[in-house]
């Protein structure tokens, strides 16, 4: 039991060390989420200067980061959830074979549901065809049979997202 506890203050100790010089990785809020479960890092997170440097991190698109994005989303409401569906769709063009299987996991939605937005929480910067333009370069870059399906997916939704919003002045 000391063993455990030694352990919690030690990563505890290197998280506050970290922060306080402005370094928080997404290993050290996926051990903070595993210490504390993920309702009380939220709560420890959020409308911090922390959850700032958590949004960047899921926006990054990179693998840790969207761990941190899949064990805090279902403990999420509101505007912090909205936070990091923002983050995430940022990360969607940068790293869409990765980000969508993690939206899809639960099977709760396709790809091409996905992939048709509707801009509710914030417009992408550049607009939303600078958006859809960038999402459709990085699926063109779909490597394998599993890659190039979701693409193709992807594309219909995003041929949804273009007609819904081609009258937009925010297109």
């Amino acid at each position: 039991m000391k063993y455990v506890i030694s352990i919690a203050l030690l990563i505890a100790t290197l998280t506050a060390v970290a922060v306080a010089q402005g370094r928080l990785t997404s290993d050290m809020v996926l051990a903070h989420i595993s210490s504390v479960g993920s309702k009380q890092a939220l709560k420890d997170y959020y409308a911090k200067p922390r959850w700032k440097v958590i949004q960047q991190g899921v926006a990054s698109g990179s693998d840790g980061w969207l761990k941190v994005y899949a064990s805090l989303d279902p403990v999420t409401d509101g505007e912090a959830g909205e936070d990091l569906g923002v983050a995430l769709s940022d990360a969607l063009p940068v790293r869409p074979f990765k980000v969508l299987p993690v939206l899809s996991n639960n099977g709760k939605y396709t790809v091409e549901r996905l992939c048709t937005f509707t801009f509710e929480v914030k417009i992408p910067d550049g607009g939303i065809n600078a958006y859809l333009n960038r999402l459709e370069r990085a699926l063109g870059k779909a490597n394998g049979k599993r890659e190039q399906t979701m693409a193709e997916s992807c594309r219909r939704g995003i041929q949804a997202t273009r007609a819904a919003f081609k009258n937009s002045s925010y297109y």
